[in-house]
């Protein structure tokens, strides 16, 4: 089994002592760790965690309230355990310590393979349990909304001689702009047929309609990403003409803000993602290059490239939490960008971080080579856990696009979520009524390869994403 999918080698923490006047502040307390998690446990795995409480001398301390809290890892503790409450599944949890000075709950492990904590504390006491999810098989993600019948409702499908259907457009790319609308790009798949691309909106329950927009015309919406002041910024490769990137202000008039770095023609812009700087950041595997655009001077303030031979065009974007690094997933381009100069094959897609700052871009850092033929989406969940979409191939056809996560502070990728019949293209964190816990993840139709899906599906994760705009 590969290395991956064995897991991390979990810390465990047995006890963290602490000491604090108790209920009747006439003694300290201590609390240790009884009944300890394994060092690694599989996903939604249940164990008992026991800690007892003591007095100063060391006496078993009974009806003392200790407070349980999950603290990483997406778990959970099992009210019908703790007090036969409705509700299946908390965060925290008080329980009163019994005769023998111990205090138990049972803690539910997350479904994501990252490290979970549980701690517990009475007074200043405190103690911590930790353990390393693992999964014997990755998971798989549930469909949400029906984009397809929008699709068929839109006039984006036509109808073969043979009673099949061909749809004319594909879901790329997604971005949360409110509590209440998650924004799809539909990129056009086909120059038989006079259609343009578009954006689609959807609401918690699923439910979606496409947008009015005026002004410039969409084409390929492949990246799309929210500013601060409400401003949607879109990448659109527009097929034979330069691409570009798009501007979309809440009166929905499209405006052409850039066609080029300065120096050259954009050749099919991909991703965008807002930085901590208020800039524009945009991804154009083609070129082998991320620009950074600054609304401020309407000007392109850097480019970095890649070699494109060794490392692949650069596609998804994200920044850390720190704010000085910008994490970003490369992809194969001799495919995708006609270059037959490069082979068709070399899984050259892997992860990559830059440091940046007012002065631009720093030294391109590898975190994971080759992992496959194309990279894409990618993002970081509040605790520092990253995860990004790769693809690998077999025979000229696909053989896995899976959802890969590096716990944090690691540098090695543990496989999350996988399919071998559809393709994973972005991946965003809900909001609001669409649960800021659940990942949603665009799919990507490869009519070519026989993988028509499109659409979105979500997983309830247990840990919320890092927000984009801090």
């Amino acid at each position: 089994m590969p290395k991956v999918l064995l897991g991390i080698v979990g810390a465990l923490a047995l006890a963290v002592i602490g000491c604090g006047s108790d209920d009747d502040g006439d003694e300290n307390l201590s609390l240790t760790v009884v009944a300890a998690a394994p060092p690694q446990v599989a996903a939604n795995q249940i164990v008992d965690a026991t800690v007892e409480v003591t007095s100063e001398s060391g006496a078993p301390r009974a009806g003392v309230e200790v407070s349980f809290e999950v603290e990483r890892g997406g778990g959970s503790l099992e009210t019908a355990v703790l007090s036969g409450a409705a509700e299946p599944r908390v965060g925290s949890a008080t329980v009163r310590s019994g005769d023998d000075g111990r205090a138990t709950v049972s803690w539910r492990a997350g479904i994501a393979p990252v490290a979970n904590r549980l701690s517990a504390s009475a007074g200043a006491a405190e103690a911590v349990f930790d353990t390393e999810v693992v999964l014997a098989a990755p998971l798989q993600a549930e469909q949400f909304g029906d984009i397809p019948e929008l699709l068929r409702d839109s006039g984006y499908v036509v109808e073969n001689g043979n009673g099949t259907e061909s749809f004319l457009v594909s879901t790329e790319d997604l971005a949360f702009v409110s509590d209440d609308a998650l924004l799809l790009g539909l990129a056009v798949t086909t120059s038989a047929a006079e259609v343009e691309g578009a954006l689609v909106a959807m609401d918690p329950s699923g439910d979606a309609e496409l947008l009015e927009l005026g002004g410039d015309p969409l084409v390929g919406v492949l990246g799309i990403a929210i500013d601060r002041d409400g401003v949607l910024w879109a990448a659109d490769p527009r097929g034979d003409a330069p691409g570009a990137l798009l501007r979309i202000p809440e009166s929905g008039v499209v405006e052409t803000v850039i066609t080029s770095t300065g120096e050259e023609d954009l050749l099919a812009p991909n991703y965008i993602a807002i930085g901590p700087d208020d800039r524009v950041y945009v991804s154009d595997p083609c070129l082998g290059i991320v620009l950074r655009y600054d609304p401020a001077t309407g000007a392109v303030d850097d480019v970095l490239h890649t070699d494109v031979a060794t490392q692949g065009g650069p596609n998804g974007l994200a920044f850390d939490a720190s704010g000085e690094y910008l994490y970003f997933a490369t992809e194969s381009i001799a495919l995708l960008c006609s270059r037959p100069d490069l082979p068709l094959t070399d899984p050259v897609a892997g992860l990559f971080r830059v440091p940046f700052g007012d002065a631009g871009f720093g030294t391109v850092e590898p975190i994971a080579e080759r992992r496959g033929l194309f990279g894409d989406g990618l993002g970081f969940d509040v605790e520092g856990n990253l995860y990004v979409i790769f693809d690998t191939q077999a025979n000229f056809m696909l053989e896995e696009s899976a959802v890969w996560v590096m716990p944090a502070g690691e540098t090695e990728l543990v496989k999350f979520l996988a399919t071998g019949d559809k393709v994973y293209a972005n991946l965003a964190w809900g909001r609001g009524g669409f649960g800021d816990e659940t990942l949603y993840i665009a799919l990507l139709a490869v009519d070519a390869f026989q993988l028509p899906l499109r659409g979105v599906e979500r997983i309830e994760l247990g840990i919320a994403g890092l927000p984009l705009l801090p």
